[in-house]
């Protein structure tokens, strides 16, 4: 397996200790530089081209999206910050992936082994740029909220409408059937697995004993028969190595 080579630029030391800890876990993996500097970062991706770079947004003479305006393929750029709105901007830009701070092992392993997938770079250029949210109007309530799609753990129908469960179990409860709000929302994001449940494919972890698990879901979110979840079906052979 080749090296795949990564760059941190943040300006929280503590912060590049942990990403170095988590990296050290890692096989095939080498640092090539970390700065806290973002004017010392230009420097070094002058000279050093790592396949992924985690950067931090909100940084000291220049933020993220000055650094991002530098930085050509094959480096993927993985957002590190404490604020999600900053996802969109993130995607807007075209970055690869984002992590929340305080980073998490699971998400950061499962952002890293996607990102060294050989054919993540041509299916990364090959995407339009799409909005990532949508307008949801709560059940029983005049105010409708703009929701972002990296934090919708998954949908579940409820007493003829459908829930949206976000991170840190908040719930918005629609007066939209699933299937509706399934099919408004982005197949390439959502999947479903059950005629009660819907998934943020982002957040999947494993599919075992009938049962799906997500990450930071402690929840374990029961399925159809294989062959009755068509749509999980098709995803899972799509994306089988």
């Amino acid at each position: 397996m080749d090296i795949l080579t990564c760059g941190i630029v943040d300006d929280d030391p503590e912060t590049i200790r942990l990403l170095k800890k988590y990296l050290s876990k890692m096989q095939h993996v080498r640092i090539l530089f970390q700065t806290t500097a973002p004017t010392e970062a230009l420097d070094k991706l002058r000279k050093y081209h790592p396949d992924i770079l985690f950067l931090d947004v909100e940084m000291p003479e220049l933020s993220a999206f000055d650094l991002i305006k530098w930085i050509k393929p094959p480096t993927k750029v993985v957002l590190c910050t404490g604020h999600r709105e900053y996802a969109y901007d993130g995607f807007e830009h075209r970055v690869a992936d984002f992590l929340l701070k305080p980073i998490d092992f699971s998400r950061f392993f499962d952002v890293v082994t996607r990102l060294r997938e050989p054919q993540f770079h041509a299916i990364l250029n090959s995407m339009r740029v799409t909005p990532r949210y949508c307008i949801v109007n709560e059940k029983n309530n005049r105010k409708n909220y703009k929701v972002l799609f990296e934090d919708i753990l998954y949908i579940e129908a409820i007493d003829g409408g459908a829930q949206l469960v976000l991170a840190e179990e908040e719930k918005i409860v629609l007066s939209e059937p699933l299937v509706r709000v399934y099919n408004a929302l982005p197949k390439n994001l959502f999947v479903r697995i059950s005629n009660s449940f819907v998934i943020n494919t982002e957040y999947y972890k494993s599919y075992a004993d009938s049962k799906v698990f997500l990450y930071h879901v402690k929840r374990h979110l029961p399925i159809s028969r294989i062959g009755l979840a068509k749509d999980f079906s098709d995803w899972l052979n799509e994306h089988k190595l």
